[in-house]
């Protein structure tokens, strides 16, 4: 039987230099990975098909079904080049400036004059280098360096308050999207989102491919239930989060943006600095190692890696790292009953919602070993993943690319079966399946919820049915 029994909450591994070293992608998604994050920002368009195709020859050398994530850049703002790094001390001043002048720091001002005002603060590199506004002239921006530190060319430039300068998905968006679409990507993070209408010109062009609404703006944050509605799926993108609503609020905005996905039954990813520490270092800070904990305890359905994969000095311990504390904490869940029965919305009015809460409900009452959802779509699969079922949770499909779509749903184990459309064979030809790979045992109780008839298109979760073994 293909697939794995793993953690609930998935692990995201970005792609980089450091994961693309012989044989390093295969052990990654063998050591519990179950998506790829391609980052668009540092690849171009032609690069994205033999990057996908190297991808998707790890995961069968893993024997694993994999999702791939393309994250487009977006709109966001970057200085200009350097000749070499600049080091920015301390206290000193610095000057930024629309022209190519010299001695001045390159930097997209255009359209936020109104925000250049003495006293404001500006954020370079993620917001790991701080400027405080002196004065402004014909020359430029004049800035006193509040954090210094050493700043690259084409580094992240943040004016918290401005308007981003684009409506997305950006031009460039759109060549990288033409680029996914043609191979096949599963997943597609859209970035700088501020409303629906951002995902849906999005949707025009994406073919078909589910969206990722990364949240990362105020705009974005104020409209979180129309924005989850209208994507396939959020990811708290904590870096320019944190930028835009200053570094103390994102606790809170964290656990209510999780919340807000959880209500809508849409899956969540948390993502940046999870385990920074571990680009460079063997083991992770203590602070760390709480905050990946802290982001399954609010509910998260992935946790995704960035540079401690892409350029980290090994990744596979950064993997085996953050599986240890997913599997920690759920045990400690599991062992307390915290997720039984927890109610992940109403479902009034939505009886797919409801017989996806019977399914889970009914496990729990007769202690049956496994739900099984048979999925044409994925959907049933998500509904009843988002119930957090304490049960092995299957999804069994034909398509392969709805295998690796629910790859990131929180406790899905994805499986091949034909499109057998009697469900009585199909539920014997699933027990003995499930029986001949020992995921469940002669006599146990299955409960399995379905659309019927099978496979059909547009049909929804409208049957619970409970099978022994």
């Amino acid at each position: 039987m293909a697939g794995r029994i793993g953690e609930r909450v998935k692990i995201i591994a970005t792609v980089g230099p450091a994961s693309l070293a012989p044989g390093v992608l295969a052990r990654l998604i063998r050591g519990g990975v179950d998506a790829i994050r391609v980052n668009a920002s540092h690849i171009q368009p032609a690069e994205v098909a033999p990057l996908v195709r190297k991808i998707r020859a790890a995961g069968r050398e893993a024997g694993h079904d994999v999702a791939i994530m393309l994250d487009l850049q977006g709109p966001k703002r970057r200085i200009g080049e350097l000749p070499e790094p600049l080091h920015l001390v301390e206290g000193s001043t610095v000057l930024l400036s629309e022209r190519k002048t010299p001695g001045a720091i390159l930097a997209p001002l255009r359209g936020a004059a109104r925000h250049l005002r003495p006293g404001t603060d500006l954020f370079l590199q993620d917001g790991f280098i701080r400027l405080r506004v002196m004065s402004r002239g014909a020359g430029g921006v004049r800035c006193r360096v509040l954090l210094g530190g050493r700043l690259r060319s084409r580094a992240g430039f943040n004016i918290p308050g401005a308007a981003v300068p684009a409506r997305v998905p950006t031009t460039r968006d759109l060549a990288y999207l033409k680029a996914g679409v043609a191979v096949g990507v599963d997943l597609v993070a859209l970035s700088f989102v501020r409303t629906p209408g951002d995902i849906r010109r999005c949707r025009r062009h994406a073919g078909g491919i589910p969206i990722v609404a990364k949240i990362e703006r105020p705009e974005a944050v104020e409209a979180i239930d129309a924005v989850t509605a209208a994507s396939e799926g959020i990811l708290v993108a904590r870096g320019d989060l944190a930028v835009e609503m200053q570094p103390e609020q994102l606790p809170v905005l964290q656990k209510r943006l999780v919340a807000a996905a959880n209500r809508a039954r849409k899956p969540v990813i948390v993502a940046t600095e999870m385990l920074a520490s571990m680009v460079h270092a063997p083991r992770p800070t203590r602070a760390e190692l709480t905050d990946v904990g802290n982001a399954v305890l609010d509910g998260a359905d992935a946790v995704m890696l960035t540079d401690e994969t892409a350029i980290g000095v090994n990744p596979v311990r950064v993997v085996n790292v953050m599986r240890r504390i997913i599997q920690a904490v759920e045990a400690s869940l599991l062992a307390h009953d915290l997720d039984l029965r927890q109610a992940r919305g109403s479902a009034a009015n939505r009886p797919d919602w409801a017989l996806a809460d019977a399914a889970v409900d009914t496990a729990f009452e007769i202690g049956a070993s496994a739900i099984v959802a048979v999925t044409g779509s994925g959907r049933t699969a998500l509904l009843v993943s988002s119930r957090r079922p304490s049960v092995p949770l299957f999804a069994f499909t034909p398509s392969p690319t709805v295998r690796r779509r629910v790859a990131l749903m929180w406790g899905v184990t994805a499986q091949p079966v034909r499109s057998l459309r009697d469900p009585d064979r199909l539920i014997q030809h699933v027990l003995e399946r499930l029986r001949t790979a020992r995921r469940i045992k002669a006599g146990e109780q299955v409960v399995f919820v379905f659309g019927a008839p099978l496979w059909a298109k547009g049909t929804r979760t409208n049957t619970v049915r409970v099978a022994k073994g």
